[in-house]
């Protein structure tokens, strides 16, 4: 509780001292991280893939990585998707696939459709509002 604590104290600064939306995320992004490294340890017994992470799902889990990471390498290759890092955007739809997911078996009055479509255009289109909107 007294890491969380500290890490939401930092957050709350950054989103303090940053207004602009896009700057503040990047603040933030890059605040979590750094907090993440200065405490690795507590952060692998949290968020890690441990003992308490079944070695089924977590191969199951690697499995979905690879097979998204190799579709972004070749939208990467073809020019449909802008370049980037094919692995940690793997990591980070497949995490938010779960978290999403996780979220959505708890509430019955949310349509799969617009989960789903929800899903989709965060991952296409990110946040941030085209120069053209």
């Amino acid at each position: 509780e007294d890491t969380v604590h500290r890490l939401k104290r930092e957050l709350d600064a950054v989103h303090a001292q940053v207004a602009d939306p896009l700057a503040s995320a990047r603040a933030s992004t890059e605040t979590f991280f750094r907090f993440a490294q200065e405490n690795r340890e507590l952060f692998r017994i949290v968020f890690g893939h441990g003992a308490s992470f079944h070695d089924v799902v977590r191969r199951s889990q690697e499995m979905f990585v690879h097979d998204v990471m190799e579709n972004l390498s070749a939208g990467m290759r073809t020019g449909a998707f802008r370049q980037g890092h094919p692995a940690v955007w793997a990591q980070a739809f497949i995490g938010m696939s779960l978290q999403v997911v996780s979220w959505w078996l708890e509430q019955e009055a949310v349509p799969i459709e617009d989960v789903t479509r929800a899903l989709t255009d965060l991952a296409f289109h990110g946040v941030v509002r085209s120069p053209s909107s």
